[in-house]
């Protein structure tokens, strides 16, 4: 269980969290976002974890990106040519993290058709010498009704 508060302005947001596991209080989460363009935010999270009474601060960026897939629709008569469509734009999503307990991650996400979502994602405690990369894909479907 947990209580929370957040709120948004045009370009930020600041967001509040209190979990509540096995009947007592353990966490607090205090997270602010700052978009720097439309297609670039900054983030930065305190969480104090109030059971052991151990403090993690987060920091992390996401910037989006455009490709444009190969077209090469075309038909083979001159005066039959169909316009290249507009939504031949794929939209990606790098972002970044890196927590004060040394764990680090990067993310690349995307979507297909609307409606599928996944990402492909690595991470790695920079703190532990002999720590090895962890990788992981994620996938996810979205309907708006």
């Amino acid at each position: 269980m947990y209580a929370g508060v957040g709120f948004t302005g045009v370009n930020w947001s600041v967001a509040g969290k209190v979990i509540r596991a096995s009947d007592v209080w353990s966490t607090a989460r205090l997270s602010v976002l700052q978009r720097l363009s439309p297609s670039t935010a900054m983030a930065c999270a305190y969480n104090f974890d109030i059971a052991q009474s151990v403090a993690n601060v987060t920091v992390g960026f996401m910037q989006g990106l455009r490709l444009r897939l190969p077209t090469l629709f075309s038909s083979r008569r001159a005066d039959a040519r169909t316009p290249l469509p507009t939504d031949s734009l794929v939209p990606l999503v790098w972002a970044c993290k890196a927590e004060s307990s040394g764990v680090c991650s990067t993310a690349l996400r995307g979507t297909f058709s609307d409606s599928l979502r996944w990402s492909v994602i690595v991470h790695k405690n920079m703190l532990v010498e002999k720590s090895a990369f962890q990788f992981g894909v994620s996938l996810s479907m979205e309907n708006d009704s």
